[in-house]
């Protein structure tokens, strides 16, 4: 028995994307390229790209061009390598 239903197939409907992995403090380090994938309403865009300039226990210290920079709890954070 499967433990997470399937969305029924379509004609038409486009295909479920997998969620991409969050990364964890000991798999960064500074000047690592990440994406911001947070919806959060003031925040930065989500899909953002931007480079770690600290890493936290808890969140990383990212600059994201345009944007400025940001304190960003880690499960809004992914590897570029990953998306």
């Amino acid at each position: 028995m499967s433990t997470s239903p399937k969305q029924m197939e379509m004609p038409g409907m486009p295909e479920t994307r997998r969620a991409m992995p969050a990364v964890r403090c000991c798999s960064l380090v500074p000047g690592q390229q990440v994406l911001y994938l947070g919806r959060i309403q003031g925040g930065p865009r989500y899909g953002s790209s931007g480079v770690v300039r600290r890493v936290l226990s808890h969140k990383a210290v990212v600059e994201i061009q345009g944007s400025g920079t940001w304190n960003i709890p880690y499960f809004f954070l992914t590897t570029a390598q990953a998306a």
